[in-house]
């Protein structure tokens, strides 16, 4: 036969086209035109793959003697032996296929309150992390996702049914769902995630101590900086109108905090209560008949799934809306601040896959983490007369995510590095992690790294090349390096990373009014969070010492921000300059000899590779040192606190790939990157005396002595 899978049906042999092949093929040219070529524009090719397959049991009772040669069976990729043995290539993938066929599947349940944006961006993420994880729906994964159509009474019966249909798992969104677990579920494991106070939902007494069937991530709303943004769009004394409804634990508690926060500012929060989402309309009604100036649209499960209702109520009443879900925006908030659920649920795979693979929930803590995510609307502000202050438009990352297309042809980058030390190795294993864990595939983009050894005249150099390659987009970490790029660089889009502040760096005014070609995602450091771990580590510490490099404004910055700190606070810094590398150990020495109390150190690209002979004078003197990189830890410092580099690399290559897709970058508001690690070696604390109180360890990440 020319058809070879024939052979399984008694054919002697065949030999024809890897039909397989020949599909694959097929479904390149598909992703090409979906990708957005013509079809017209693709020429049609000749393609066949030869294959040979052989089955040595037809050659029983043939009236001739018929044979195959050993040449013809070294060329077969399947060979059927007489006794029914398979062997050849061919024979290997089926016999991979069926054992991953024969593999039993996991089997999840993905509960959640009703239908909403951010609660499919939660699930994306989870199955992405899933994936990443090794567990693919399809493959070795069934999932079934289930809601309660929005009412509180369709909870308990959905998660009974669950419950009973003998799942792996059942992964909770939202508070009421979860809540109603801890109470309904009897014979599964719980992963919570898509829920803000776990312990206030009933999960547990504490993120150790909980239910012994669950686990999984609660995600901190951003509630004091939405507050803060109230205070900045309602200047004047006013009042906020916020519907929610009161039986929903997550929402009475957020509003309560909230009004405490806003008790002596001059602005009132006045909330409407509501049991169905069906009294949202009215609700929102009686609030503009009551004279809000603005409207709070609180994460309530139960007003989210008439939000549109409210959404036109305020629009035709000329009244604002502020929301704590970003997607909202593309509904008519003027601006939104909440959790990145896309990431939450990326966060909440791994907890799941170790439960799917066995590992007892109760063994494994609850996590609370908070992803801000911000989302703005100058246009329908400006529509409504509300200015929209310098501080949330810096602070505007929603296309960090969202989805990005692939590009229709492939994409060229240039990564410029100033030089390389661990927090550039960070952000640019961030810049890769972002290109993947958006979907773009291996053929869709190419990073070429440039890197200048710490050299500013070859920053130039790379600088006029890159102006002068091939290149889509140039993208460059750390302030030396942008600042090379904004000055030389023609005719090609920036997008840099791992800046203190872009307008410092000379990219703009102000984070929405910047140079037309070039975008960002700004690292400020956590100067004040910083140092007061510290304090509160050294309470009688009154010197503090710290290297800078005169040279680097991103380093000027930061000193000039932790001696402002300092001041405050009633301390003092002591400052010695550094211009190059080669000067910190003798700088450090001087720096010890001065009489600190320890070494607060920053960070900058000219001290970044050199702390361990910061740490080693520090520690020859009897000081403790703490700094602002996380990689610290590992060479010296009993304390850091610092900002997520690798987070910070993955924001830059999502903010790249919308201007690859493009998107134009003079209409992207500079990002900012502000999720925070703290981190302890309480041994190393101790050789100094110090026990690290309570308080800093709950923020911590706990390590051993070394940074183990």
């Amino acid at each position: 036969s020319c058809i070879p899978p024939m052979t399984e049906r008694g054919a002697l042999f065949d030999l024809g086209c890897d039909y397989v092949d020949v599909g694959r093929e097929a479904g390149k040219l598909a992703a090409r035109v979906l990708a957005g070529e013509r079809p017209g524009d693709i020429a049609v090719r000749e393609y066949a793959p030869q294959e040979l397959r052989l089955n040595l049991a037809a050659l029983e009772g043939l009236k001739e003697r018929w044979d195959a040669p050993a040449d013809v069976q070294a060329r077969a990729t399947l060979v059927i032996a007489r006794d029914g043995a398979r062997s050849g290539p061919r024979a290997t993938k089926q016999a991979t296929t069926a054992t991953t066929a024969a593999t039993p599947k996991k089997r999840i349940a993905i509960a959640y309150f009703g239908p909403e944006q951010t609660v499919e961006e939660c699930i994306e993420g989870l199955l992405g992390g899933l994936r990443a994880a090794g567990f693919e729906e399809g493959r070795n994964l069934e999932v079934r996702k289930s809601h309660a159509q929005g009412e509180i009474v369709n909870i308990g019966p959905m998660l009974q049914a669950l419950d009973a249909d003998g799942h792996d798992a059942i992964v909770t969104m939202s508070t009421p769902v979860l809540a109603s677990a801890c109470g309904v579920v009897k014979r599964t494991k719980v992963v919570l995630t898509y829920c803000f106070d776990p312990l206030a939902a009933g999960a547990g007494k504490s993120l150790e101590d909980h239910l012994p069937f669950l686990t999984g991530i609660g995600s901190s709303p951003p509630l004091e900086r939405l507050v803060a943004a109230l205070r900045e769009l309602q200047p004047r004394p006013a009042k906020v109108g916020v519907v929610y409804n009161a039986s929903e634990a997550n929402s009475s508690r957020r509003v309560e905090q909230a009004r405490r926060l806003l008790d002596g500012t001059g602005i009132a929060l006045d909330g409407a209560t509501i049991s169905t989402s069906g009294e949202t309309l009215l609700a929102a009604q009686a609030l503009v008949a009551r004279g809000v100036d603005a409207f709070w649209a609180v994460g309530d499960n139960t007003a989210v799934q008439a939000i549109d209702a409210l959404m036109k109520t305020a629009r035709d009443a000329r009244v604002p809306v502020l929301a704590d879900d970003p997607t909202l925006v593309d509904r008519g908030a003027v601006a939104g601040l909440g959790v990145a659920f896309h990431e939450v649920g990326k966060r909440t795979a791994p907890i799941l896959a170790r439960v799917l693979r066995g590992e007892d929930p109760a063994r494994i803590p609850i996590e609370q983490i908070m992803v801000l995510e911000v989302a703005v609307d100058p246009a329908a502000a400006r529509s409504l007369g509300v200015t929209l202050p310098e501080s949330l438009l810096r602070e505007a990352n929603r296309g960090s995510y969202v989805r990005v297309p692939r590009p229709p042809k492939k994409r060229v980058v240039d990564v410029v590095l100033y030089t390389e030390n661990p927090t550039v190795e960070q952000a640019l294993a961030g810049v890769r992690a972002g290109f993947r864990d958006e979907g773009w595939l291996a053929e869709d983009w190419e990073l070429r790294v440039r890197q200048a050894q710490g050299d500013i005249a070859a920053l130039s150099s790379i600088a006029d090349a890159c102006s002068q390659g091939d290149a889509d987009l140039v993208l460059p970490l750390t302030t030396p390096a942008t600042q090379a790029m904004l000055r030389r660089v023609r005719g090609k889009p920036i997008v840099y990373g791992l800046v203190a502040d872009g307008v410092v760096a000379g990219a703009g005014r102000t984070a929405s009014d910047h140079e037309p070609f070039v975008t960002g995602v700004d690292v400020p450091a956590p100067t004040q969070e910083g140092l007061d771990l510290l304090l509160r580590c050294l309470p009688r510490a009154k010197r503090l010492g710290t290297l800078y490099a005169p040279g680097e404004v991103n380093s000027v910055l930061y000193k000039d921000q932790l001696d402002a700190a300092c001041r405050a606070r009633g301390i003092e810094l002591v400052a010695v300059g550094v211009n190059s590398p080669s000067e910190i150990a003798d700088a450090a020495l001087a720096l010890c000899g001065r009489g600190i109390d320890a070494v607060a150190q920053i960070i900058d690209n000219c001290s970044a590779g050199g702390f361990p002979s910061i740490a080693a004078a520090a520690e020859r003197a009897r000081l403790p040192a703490m700094s602002w990189s996380s990689s610290a830890i590992r060479n010296g410092a009993f304390l850091t606190v610092s900002r997520d580099f690798e987070r910070n690399g993955a924001d830059t290559a999502r903010l790249a790939m919308r201007v690859l897709a493009g998107e134009d970058p003079a209409r992207i508001p500079f990002g900012r990157t502000l999720e925070t690690s703290v981190q302890v070696d309480v041994a190393r604390a101790r050789q100094f005396g110090i026990e690290v109180p309570q308080d800093v360890r709950k923020q911590a990440k706990i390590v051993d002595e070394g940074g183990r």
